[in-house]
């Protein structure tokens, strides 16, 4: 049986320095940012710089806040959400979603933009080129995309939440992943080298293809 994955990582968008970022905590603690098979979608403030960033592998459907007794259902709720929190921005929340079935298949990919006056505006990351989760096996890729050159390799962003890290890759024809309570990310190499990074939260951000 196939397992279908998601994954999903904003970028570290900048506050309003002026900002009260415990206020905008208990905001944001109130939503239900996203839901996966295994995981949800959370959020983390910096402080210095005050910045945001959502992650998470699960997707992104913030869900409208609703008391206990409220007696209404929660649904999802995008503008309610980026109306919110819009105050606080001073630029864009950019929060990329991949839903993906390990290597077996093309991910479909999608990415929400929420602007400091609160407009929001979606787009679909699915095209040749870069996208954004895990890669597609290579063979499959050169089939597809006449431009991709086996020897030049895919170039692989991962992210490590728990220490606070990035790592970018290249010269990458494979990856392999294993979720659970120690995320394993195993990249392959050209040369037929191997390195594994794992931690809580480890994941892949971003897979791009040679121009």
């Amino acid at each position: 049986m196939a397992t279908v994955n998601l994954a999903t990582v904003s970028n570290d968008a900048q506050l309003d320095q002026s900002a009260d970022l415990d206020e905008l905590r208990s905001l944001l603690a109130e939503w239900d940012l996203g839901t996966g098979p295994a995981d949800t979608t959370s959020f983390e403030i910096l402080e210095s710089p005050p910045q945001l960033r959502i992650f998470g592998y699960a997707d992104f459907r913030p869900t409208t806040p609703s008391g206990p007794d409220s007696g209404e259902a929660c649904v999802p709720d995008l503008p309610q959400f980026a109306e919110a929190i819009a105050p606080y921005l001073v630029e864009p929340l950019v929060v990329r979603t991949v839903v993906y079935e390990k290597l077996r298949h093309r991910p479909s990919a999608g990415q929400v933009r929420i602007m400091p006056d609160g407009t929001v505006v979606t787009e679909d990351l699915e095209h040749t080129g870069t996208t954004v989760g895990v890669p597609r096996a290579p063979q499959d890729l050169a089939d597809r995309d006449s431009s991709f050159e086996m020897n030049a390799g895919l170039k692989v962003t991962i992210l490590d939440p728990a220490r606070d890290e990035e790592h970018t890759e290249t010269g990458v024809k494979d990856v392999d992943t294993d979720y659970g309570s120690e995320n394993t990310v195993t990249v392959t190499y050209l040369d037929d080298s191997t390195q594994t990074f794992e931690g809580p939260g480890v994941g892949i951000t971003n897979v791009e293809t040679p121009e």
